[in-house]
């Protein structure tokens, strides 16, 4: 199984600087941008099924992908972002003003109960590769989904223990893919490509910077 994992374009909350958790930011004119330059990417590639995150930044970004391959955009709350609690909808100036006690705390090893735990996003991101595993075994798919679902992803694929920071650099609308040889057998083709972006495409996008933000 081949697996195409994309960060949505960028968003409101992206371009505005806050954590955005779970909550439901539509994608900017840059984002509709870079989606459509991605799906204009991918117009040739074979896909046999097309996955979204059910907040409207990814599935708006899998619609741009849909157009060129006839397919429906099935999405699934497992594909969200890592549930952020009381921490969402702030900047990180805000979050230090409001609770300053959980400014420089791991939130995802804090206990607190309105915030997903480390564990609980890795058995999550699981949860959606057997589901597809099951049904999807020999196909080519693709999921449009978040900077922090696809570290969780990768981080639990990889082993890797959270420490704290995510791992890895995802633009928006960057590609990671992956080739599952098993359920839990992987070969890793490429993390955070973006080939559909020129160098001046690239030119004030707030992805890298905000990755964190979802």
């Amino acid at each position: 199984m081949r697996l195409i994992l994309i960060r949505h374009g960028e968003s409101v909350g992206n371009r505005e600087g806050f954590w955005q958790g779970q909550l439901d930011y539509p994608l900017t004119a840059n984002g509709v941008k870079q989606a459509r330059l991605l799906a204009e990417w991918l117009a040739d590639e074979k896909i046999d099924a097309l996955y979204s995150s059910d907040l409207v930044r990814a599935k708006k970004t899998a619609e741009f992908i849909a157009a060129y391959h006839g397919l429906p955009v099935t999405t699934t709350p497992l594909l969200r972002e890592i549930n952020l609690g009381r921490f969402q909808g702030l900047t990180r100036k805000q979050v230090e003003e409001r609770y300053p006690e959980w400014a420089h705390v791991d939130w995802h090893q804090s206990g607190l109960e309105d915030v997903e735990q480390i564990g609980e996003l890795f058995h999550r991101a699981k949860e959606f590769i057997h589901q597809l595993w099951t049904a999807y075994k020999d196909k080519r798919i693709v999921a449009v989904t978040h900077g922090g679902f696809i570290n969780g992803l990768l981080m639990a694929l990889l082993n890797i223990n959270w420490q704290g920071k995510k791992v890895f650099t995802l633009k928006n609308t960057s590609m990671t893919t992956i080739q599952f040889i098993d359920v839990d057998q992987v070969l890793i083709h490429g993390v955070n490509e973006t080939p559909h972006l020129s160098k001046e495409r690239q030119k004030g996008e707030t992805g890298n910077q905000n990755q964190a933000m979802g």
